[in-house]
């Protein structure tokens, strides 16, 4: 029996649970998807707009059952108002 390759086909995985990186004593699962093929560059600003985060060739969001202390936040830059120490960096 002979397979046809997916075209543009899209998988995602889960990772075991692993020590959560920003709060000590918790563990994390993620979210991943590999960027790769013709529409790349589309993909990934699809799935940053849904706060994803990209780590080389992947695409990566935290699914964390009982915590979202590390969720995406996102600031329109327009509307952002900074601070002089800001200003000055």
């Amino acid at each position: 029996m002979k397979h046809k390759a997916l075209r543009d086909a899209r998988f995602f995985f889960t990772t075991a649970p692993m020590p959560c990186p920003y709060l000590p004593g918790l563990v994390e699962r993620r979210l991943v998807t590999e960027l790769a093929g013709r529409d790349a560059a589309a993909y990934h600003d699809a799935l940053s707009r849904a706060g994803f985060r990209r780590s080389h060739g992947i695409a990566y969001v935290p699914i964390c059952p009982d915590c979202a202390a590390c969720a995406t936040a996102r600031i329109v830059a327009a509307e952002a108002k900074r601070t002089r120490s800001q200003k000055r960096v």
